[in-house]
């Protein structure tokens, strides 16, 4: 496909014969939806979202920036699941699962999807730590589309204060090294600091 994606803004990761994301080290998170139609699903996780699709079928994998969904129709038990059954969402009142996608700007992807036909609960709402909108896909699955405001905050003042905590900390270590030369001497230490 010579069509550009908004898929295409994040590395690829390495794909197996069958289209699915493969780990060369660590891990890589999918994330499994089952549909009642995947043809339709995948239209929209691909046009209205901006995904691009690597697999067509049984089950779909569409790339959605740095993430996969794996979209497959439901089915009976397996092997591995003796006692479980695939289905859809059974209302679109009954909160199940939530993909959350963050974002960086949730107004412009806010108006881009809305252009491309998605369907939003709220336009984007500012909820103090991140400004967050909901949409549904064809399934009812509910995707949270979020962008992170004031936990960035938090975490940049966390980030801040230990910056600050090492800087005493070295500052002490100097200042101790220059009143005891010969012990920082011994120790490989310098009297300027620490090497």
């Amino acid at each position: 496909m010579s069509e550009k994606h908004d898929a295409d803004l994040f590395s690829p990761a390495q794909l197996d014969a069958k289209g699915f994301p493969t780990p060369t080290e660590g891990v890589i998170v999918t994330h499994l939806l089952i549909v009642t139609d995947q043809d339709r699903s995948v239209e929209f996780y691909s046009r209205v979202l901006g995904g691009q699709v690597i697999r067509e079928r049984d089950p779909a994998v569409v790339r959605l920036s740095n993430s996969w969904i794996v979209i497959d129709s439901r089915g009976g038990p397996t092997d591995d699941k003796p006692e479980v059954i695939a289905a859809p969402p059974q209302s679109s009142h009954v909160l199940t699962s939530i993909l959350n996608i963050r974002v960086a700007d949730v107004w412009s992807i806010y108006r881009n999807w809305l252009a491309r036909g998605a369907e939003f609960l709220s336009e984007p709402k500012d909820l103090g730590r991140a400004i967050r909108c909901y949409i549904r896909d064809p399934d009812g699955h509910l995707i949270e589309v979020g962008q992170s405001t004031g936990l960035l905050d938090q975490q940049q003042c966390a980030e801040n204060a230990r910056q600050a905590t090492l800087r005493f900390y070295e500052f002490e270590e100097r200042r101790r090294c220059r009143s005891n030369r010969k012990v920082c001497h011994r120790e490989g230490r310098i009297s300027k600091g620490v090497r």
